[in-house]
């Protein structure tokens, strides 16, 4: 059975969710996670989508997350995690007030180990460093098989991997659409319309 789980108002690890680092979805299917209002937002922990097909998550901000805001894999097998949509989605390393600051953020949204079907969309990234990941590393053969769309996506006051593309010996291979700077991509990867500002 389908699963919406609607977020509200600010969301960080204590009782609720426990002291972890990432929130798994994993083994599982048609999951939305959606944000409600103009102040959803998951703090000090990420999301961890791990062999899951069928997941939305919209309207939420990461901020300050201690290791990826969002991490998408599928286990080097297709078929196992696929059809991942991350839709009005905030990225940043600035934590709401009153929130301690992530202690070592890495990746805003990694896509690796042979996800399929994952569309990024109207997304903001802002004061992170490390951005987006496609590919966990230059020997990661699987990940040649990633299929991952970038589509209308706003990079602001970042400092590297908008996207960054790592597979197979094939690394950093440049692709420079138009309103962009310094983009880093390669293999199945579509840029539609980004505006990289301040990098």
């Amino acid at each position: 059975r389908p699963l919406t789980v609607f977020v509200a108002g600010i969301l960080s690890p204590g009782p609720v969710i426990g002291s972890t680092q990432m929130i798994s979805v994993k083994d599982a299917y048609d999951i939305s996670l959606i944000g409600v209002g103009n102040d959803a937002t998951i703090t000090n922990v990420g999301l961890n989508i791990n062999r899951a097909k069928n997941v939305i998550v919209r309207n939420i901000t990461f901020a300050s997350c201690p290791d990826d805001g969002i991490a998408v894999e599928a286990d080097d097998n297709e078929t196992l995690g696929h059809h991942i949509w991350i839709d009005h989605c905030t990225f940043t390393d600035v934590p709401p007030p009153g929130y301690p600051a992530g202690s070592t953020p890495d990746g805003a949204l990694d896509v690796t180990h042979t996800a399929a079907y994952v569309t990024i969309s109207w997304c903001k990234f802002t004061q992170h460093d490390k951005t987006c990941l496609m590919g966990h590393s230059d020997s990661q053969a699987s990940d040649v098989a990633l299929k991952v769309t970038y589509h209308h996506d706003y990079f602001d006051s970042t400092t590297q991997r908008h996207p960054r593309v790592r597979w197979h010996g094939r690394t950093d291979a440049p692709f420079e659409p138009p309103q962009t700077r310094q983009p880093r991509t390669a293999g199945q990867v579509h840029l539609a319309h980004p505006q990289l500002h301040h990098l």
